[in-house]
């Protein structure tokens, strides 16, 4: 039972990068690039660091 267990666990882990997201990596750096922003004048930047700190908890 533990080694179906164990398998299953690996198998797991072997599956996910497959469902991972791609980012755009400077070849230059190797970090990521962001190459949009997204204006929200309605916004102060107080309330735009929340919104973006709540979507990324979600994710």
């Amino acid at each position: 039972m533990k080694k179906i267990y164990a398998l299953c666990i690996l198998l797991g882990f072997a599956i996910t990068p497959g469902f991972s997201q791609n980012f755009p990596i400077d070849d230059g750096t190797g970090k990521i690039t962001y190459i949009k922003t997204v204006e929200a004048p309605s916004m102060t930047a107080a309330e735009i660091y929340k919104a973006t700190k709540d979507w990324a908890k979600e994710q």
